[in-house]
C-alpha cells in the first residue's frame, strides 16, 4: 500500500497556523529541538518563513519572527571538553551558557522593552560583538538547536518541536560518524538527554524529518 507523504509546505503551514492561532498577541518563544544533524536550523528557517507568510499583526502587517540559535551561546570547546576531544556535539553537562541565554535573549525579549541579544560577544560565550535586536510587540522568537528540553530551558517555550530522524542518518547529515571516541560520547550525551528530558514526550509537536522534502507530523504514541 502506498504511503502518503505530505509536501514540506503543507506540514510547515499546518504547524505555523497552529502556532499563530494559539499565540496571536504578545511575544511568544518557540523551540525547534533535535539531535545534531536532524535539520533543526533548516526546519526553523522554513517555519519562520511560513509564520511570516500566514501570520498578520493587529494592524494587518506580516508577523515578525526573530531567529536565534542556542549554538550562539555555546561555551568554547576547551571549557567543556575535559578529554580534549573535538566533536560536533558539546559535552552534555555544560556545553551551553543557559544563564546568558536567559539574561541576554529570553528575559529582555519576553519583557517587550528595549533591545535583546541574539548572539553574544565574548563575555557571553560567543565571538566578536554582540548582535542586538529590537522587535515588535507581537513578535515571535524562534530558537533552534540541541538539548532544548533540558530542565535549564524547558519552561521557556510557549511551543516546542522535536525534529525526529534516525541517529545514523543524523550523523551522516552532520559531520559523519567521526572517531570511535567522538561517536561514543555523542551517543552517551544523546542517551543521557533522552533519559533525563524525554524530549519526544515534552515537545508540543513531533516532526519526522527523515525525508527533508516530506517532513510529517507524528505523535508521541506512534512508532
Amino acid at each position: 500500500m502506498a504511503h502518503w507523504a505530505p509536501a514540506k509546505n503543507d506540514t510547515l503551514e499546518a504547524i505555523a497556523r497552529e502556532i499563530l492561532h494559539n499565540y496571536r498577541r504578545g511575544r511568544s518563544i518557540i523551540a525547534v529541538d533535535g539531535i545534531r544533524g536532524s535539520g533543526t536550523a533548516e526546519f526553523a528557517d522554513a517555519l519562520a518563513d511560513a509564520l511570516r507568510e500566514h501570520g498578520t499583526t493587529r494592524d494587518g502587517g506580516p508577523v515578525e519572527v526573530v531567529r536565534a540559535s542556542i549554538e550562539a551561546f555555546r561555551h568554547p570547546p576547551e571549557q567543556t571538553d575535559a578529554e580534549g576531544v573535538q566533536s560536533g556535539a558539546p559535552s552534555l553537562p555544560g556545553g551551553y551558557d543557559y544563564e546568558a541565554f536567559r539574561r541576554l535573549l529570553v528575559d529582555p525579549f519576553r519583557s517587550g522593552g528595549g533591545t535583546f541579544v541574539v548572539a553574544p560577544g565574548p563575555a557571553g560565550g560567543g565571538t566578536g560583538s554582540p548582535e542586538r535586536r529590537i522587535a515588535a510587540p507581537d513578535a515571535l522568537l524562534l530558537v533552534d538547536g540541541v538539548f532544548l528540553h533540558r530542565s535549564e530551558v524547558r519552561g521557556i517555550w510557549n511551543f516546542s518541536l522535536w525534529i525526529q530522524v534516525p541517529r545514523e542518518l543524523a550523523d551522516e547529515r552532520a559531520e559523519g560518524p567521526g572517531t570511535a571516541t567522538e561517536a561514543e560520547r555523542r551517543n552517551r550525551d544523546r542517551d543521557l538527554y533522552w533519559r533525563d528530558a524525554d524530549p519526544r514526550s515534552a515537545a508540543t509537536a513531533i516532526v519526522d524529518n527523515t525525508d527533508e522534502e516530506h517532513p510529517r507530523r507524528v505523535f508521541a504514541d506512534s512508532c
